[in-house]
């Protein structure tokens, strides 16, 4: 917290971003608390639903902390408008939890030559963590023609790739891959 705090000093910020709940975003709230500093915040990970994955914690304990860490926010940013219904309908002031918009750039994902694969297409696809909050095992137990990928790494993968020999797991991809990987192969192809 010491060397947190530090270096937030050292920078004399007239603002923070906190981009996570965990120690390094504890210390930077803790500082902008402490110093009247406005800050904002980005919940991108169902970190309740995490936790009560991992350790069958309820999620109103979770979802306490998380309105106790995010509340003194200026703006919680979230990266859908599903996550941001489930804030609020978990106490979270809907003034204050605003869409932080994603965008694709067209400049890296473009038409291209695609990568070798000997899957039936059409291929349905996972790209992220992998994880068990993130329910892929849903997705995988679908009944769906053709194939499917998921490009990602995360500890729940030795376990999904054992369960579904027939998944093709592609781990973490490059920006480059990802392109020819995906846009070309799955989307375009």
């Amino acid at each position: 917290k010491r060397k947190v705090f530090k270096r937030i000093a050292e920078y004399e910020p007239q603002a923070l971003h906190i981009a996570t709940e965990g120690p390094l975003g504890l210390a930077a709230r803790a500082y902008a608390m402490r110093h009247g500093v406005p800050f904002t915040t980005a919940y991108h990970t169902r970190f309740p639903e995490y936790v009560r994955a991992r350790t069958a914690l309820p999620l109103s304990v979770s979802y306490r902390f998380m309105r106790w860490f995010h509340g003194p926010a200026e703006a919680v940013m979230v990266p859908t408008e599903v996550v941001r219904r489930d804030l609020v309908a978990n106490g979270f002031d809907p003034s204050r939890v605003v869409m932080w918009s994603r965008g694709v750039d067209l400049s890296i994902f473009k038409p291209g030559p695609e990568l070798e694969h000997d899957l039936t297409r059409p291929i349905f696809l996972y790209v992220g963590r992998v994880a068990v909050e993130k329910n892929i095992e849903a997705f995988l137990r679908l009944d769906l023609p053709g194939s499917k990928w998921v490009a990602g790494d995360g500890p729940a993968l030795s376990k999904l790739r054992a369960e579904f020999p027939q998944v093709k797991f592609t781990g973490v991809l490059d920006q480059p891959t990802l392109v020819r990987g995906i846009v070309n192969t799955v989307l375009i192809g």
